[in-house]
């Protein structure tokens, strides 16, 4: 029997299991992540170095993906004696941005692809807590949630003291903002209230806050009609009334039980300074990926902590840091112009999270890039589809097997 299989489908396949691979392993034990981007780049080199020449049409994507990591690697290794190889390993992430051009060349629905991939993981999320309540699988003797903790993709536990009782942190959750935003853009209400709460199971204090914030804005910015508007204000105003008491007693004992913590991160801006201080070249041009510095909250050398604006400005200073900032402001005000303006909130809810958290520069908020400038360049219209006709009809050809 003859298997008919067009390289169209063959290569959106492996890009729904690159993007799948990216929220489920971000951590990476396994190389499964890239492994699956190899071969997307592999299976689609001729699309891209096809919109690489098209440099001025995709001016900042080409920028963060070729003058920018070359800078910034250069420059890394110069400031921290030669290191190289830390430079690379940091700036790789920037070449995910690669997807966008396949997107935009075969048409690919990212949106849509990334709220299905991340529906996986609200299932998991859910899944684990589910089975555990309901005593069918105790939480810690689940194999998946074994299996999570062996690969290093989250943590996993559950504590009255916990502001919702379950602790289920996935790597990728701060994607779950997407996953509710885009629901409730779409009126897929079942879906934005699960992927709500399993954003409330995340545990961590920033992506339990940002999503009661979610709400609000959600009501006032997203919902249509002031009907609407005044009933979800008042289910607000209850819910607000009726549960903050016990919310405040659970935040305060979180608070306390995560007050060494706290104290070590306060600790991070005053250190880093030191580490600087004295040196211009440090604040102009970092000290470079792989640099240690002291810090006083663990009394020991590290390389990295979890203040991801303040580790970008030691490690690549100002001039690099500003750069980047560009690179993530550039895109706002056309989307939020647009009818995407609910893409904004899980954007914001990324860049918010990452004030106290190291995702601003990982492969998990380049997912969150790789949507945002793929919509910038959608609504641009600069992506001239009609002069790509006959190449994508040769994308079409049957493979037969």
């Amino acid at each position: 029997m003859k298997i008919r299989m067009r390289r169209a489908d063959i290569k959106y396949a492996v890009f729904f299991m690159l993007m799948l691979s990216m929220v489920l392993f971000p951590h990476d034990k396994y190389n499964i992540k890239l492994g699956m981007f190899f071969l997307f780049v592999i299976i689609n080199a001729d699309a891209i170095l096809s919109m690489l020449r098209k440099r001025q049409k995709y001016n900042m994507i080409f920028f963060m993906i070729v003058p920018y990591p070359l800078i910034t690697i250069i420059i890394s290794a110069v400031m921290s004696g030669g290191d190289f190889s830390s430079a690379v390993r940091a700036v790789y992430v920037n070449f995910y941005l690669l997807i966008v051009y396949v997107c935009l060349r075969y048409e690919y629905d990212a949106l849509k692809v990334l709220f299905q991939v991340l529906s996986v993981l609200v299932v998991i999320i859910l899944g684990i807590a589910a089975l555990d309540f309901l005593k069918m699988v105790d939480l810690y003797a689940n194999p998946l949630v074994v299996f999570i903790n062996d690969i290093g993709e989250g943590q996993i536990s559950k504590s009255p003291n916990a502001i919702f009782y379950y602790v289920i942190f996935l790597n990728a959750s701060p994607l779950l903002f997407f996953h509710f935003a885009y629901s409730a853009a779409n009126k897929k209400y079942a879906w934005m209230a699960l992927s709500w709460v399993a954003i409330l199971f995340t545990g961590t204090r920033a992506n339990v806050y940002l999503a009661l914030a979610a709400v609000p804005v959600y009501v006032f910015f997203i919902t249509k009609g002031r009907g609407k508007k005044l009933v979800l204000f008042l289910a607000i105003a209850a819910i607000t009334a009726l549960g903050t008491a016990s919310f405040l007693e659970k935040v305060e004992i979180i608070n306390f039980a995560k007050i060494r913590g706290d104290i070590i991160r306060g600790t991070i801006s005053s250190s880093v300074r030191l580490a600087m201080k004295g040196n211009i070249f440090y604040w102009l041009f970092g000290m470079g990926y792989g640099s240690e510095y002291y810090l006083s909250g663990r009394a020991s050398m590290v390389v990295t902590s979890e203040l991801s604006y303040m580790e970008m400005l030691r490690t690549i200073g100002i001039f690099g840091m500003i750069l980047f900032l560009a690179f993530l402001i550039y895109p706002v005000k056309r989307i939020f112009l647009s009818d995407k303006r609910w893409l904004l909130l899980p954007y914001g809810a990324m860049l918010a999270a990452s004030l106290t958290d190291p995702f601003l520069y990982t492969s998990t908020s380049f997912v969150m890039y790789v949507v945002v400038y793929y919509i910038f360049y959608r609504m641009s219209d600069i992506c001239s589809l009609d002069e790509d006709r006959k190449d994508r009809a040769a994308e079409n050809e049957c493979f037969i097997y």
